[in-house]
């Protein structure tokens, strides 16, 4: 188990290009079920600089997201902290905003107003 976020974007782009899986199952993968976001494994993530595929996981202390593009050519990972004593709503925010700059950084698209 590798104990940095290093290896993530290597296998989602392998999984996302097709590499790892036959078009088909990727295809089961993204049919998205319940409030269109969550496929077998994966989630879609609809930003105002595009769409994401990607799959969050945490442990106490931290907690991760790695979303790749739909045609699996670019990959983005976020690693944050658990932030104790900040309101729940208030980090939700942050992070929204965090994710959708480093969304629209990956599609080398200018960051829109929130």
């Amino acid at each position: 188990m590798s104990r940095t976020p290093r290896p993530w974007p290597r296998f989602a782009l392998a999984l996302q290009s097709g590499e790892l899986t036959t078009p088909d199952l990727l295809e089961q993968m993204r049919t998205t079920v319940g409030f269109d976001r969550y496929g077998l494994g994966l989630e879609k993530r609809r930003t105002l600089c595009g769409v994401v595929w990607g799959h969050p996981g945490s442990l106490p202390g931290y907690t991760t997201h790695t979303y790749t593009d739909s045609a699996g050519t670019r990959t983005l990972s976020i690693l944050v902290s658990t932030t104790f004593g900040i309101d729940e709503r208030e980090a939700a925010a942050a992070y929204d905003e965090l994710l959708r700059g480093a969304v629209c950084a990956m599609f080398d698209e200018p960051v829109p107003n929130s």
